[in-house]
């Protein structure tokens, strides 16, 4: 985890991997920040917060093979 800031009553940390782009099965390119208590954060091809956080299945199957790869 990558502490960020310290208080008495609180630690706040930022995502442990950021900007990941993974593609799906039609090749369209899915952009994220993941947090492992928080999950992904779905961002915009500028960086930016996407408003909706649930895309398509497709976009889930890609995000799975990634975390799978990724979480040991």
């Amino acid at each position: 985890m990558k502490v960020i800031a310290r208080g008495p009553n609180f630690i706040a940390h930022g995502p442990d991997f950021c900007d990941v782009e993974v593609k799906d099965c039609d090749g369209k390119v899915w952009k994220f920040d993941f947090d492992k208590w928080a999950g992904p954060l779905w961002l915009k091809k500028d960086g930016g917060q996407r408003k909706c956080q649930y895309p398509c299945k497709k976009a889930w199957d890609a995000f799975d093979k990634w975390h799978k790869k990724h979480n040991k």
